[in-house]
């Protein structure tokens, strides 16, 4: 007899108990995997997450601008079109055309695609006004006259300006600044009108 039986016989107990190739490949089979549904389930929400975080920053872009009425994509059209009518404002191009009512500028803008009008909120003394572009359309620019000092208005056909308010949809105008200059951006009887506040 030798001097571990116990551990002899635990020895035995376990080769006669091992498992051949076959119950060993019945016994892999038989093992859980892990169920399909969780698998769709982890890219079900990698999806509402990666959509959460996208109307996250849509939501956020449009809360940088409160009250202008525009998005991300129409403010950077705003901004480009108030940082060329405050160029064109400190510059201050000759009046090219004297005028005190709109009506005298209708037959030298005759060449434009609109008429000429004064929008809602558009108060001070008509100077006059010249042809000129905006964004490359062609436009009206007009000169103002109140007691705070002059005002520019712009006027161009709305059609590519599409996205900016819509005062004749009750959309309030656009309020931006550019070179220190404050500018309103609106859209009203099929123009787009911009005006700069008065500068003394």
């Amino acid at each position: 007899m030798s001097q571990h039986p116990l551990k002899e016989l635990v020895r035995k107990h376990f080769d006669d108990v091992q498992l051949d190739e076959a119950q060993l490949r019945r016994l892999e089979r038989v093992r859980p995997r892990p169920a399909r549904w969780r698998r769709w389930a982890l890219v079900a929400v990698a999806l509402l997450t990666v959509a959460w975080m996208g109307l996250s920053a849509l939501g956020a872009a449009y809360l940088l601008f409160p009250g202008s009425g525009v998005g991300q994509l129409e403010h950077g059209l705003a901004q480009r079109v108030a940082d060329e009518v405050v160029r064109n404002h400190i510059a201050h191009p000759e009046v090219e055309i004297a005028a005190d009512t709109f009506e005298d500028l209708r037959q030298p803008l005759a060449d434009l695609a609109f008429v000429p009008v004064r929008g809602s909120g558009v108060s001070g003394e008509l100077l006059g006004g010249r042809h000129c572009s905006l964004q490359g359309i062609p436009a009206a620019q007009l000169r103002l006259s109140s007691d705070a000092g002059e005002r520019t208005l712009y006027l161009a056909p709305d059609d590519t300006f599409e996205g900016l308010p819509d005062s004749d949809a009750g959309e309030s105008p656009v309020h931006l600044a550019a070179r220190g200059v404050s500018v309103q951006i609106w859209r009203e009887h099929g123009l787009v009108m911009v005006l700069t506040e008065p500068t003394p």
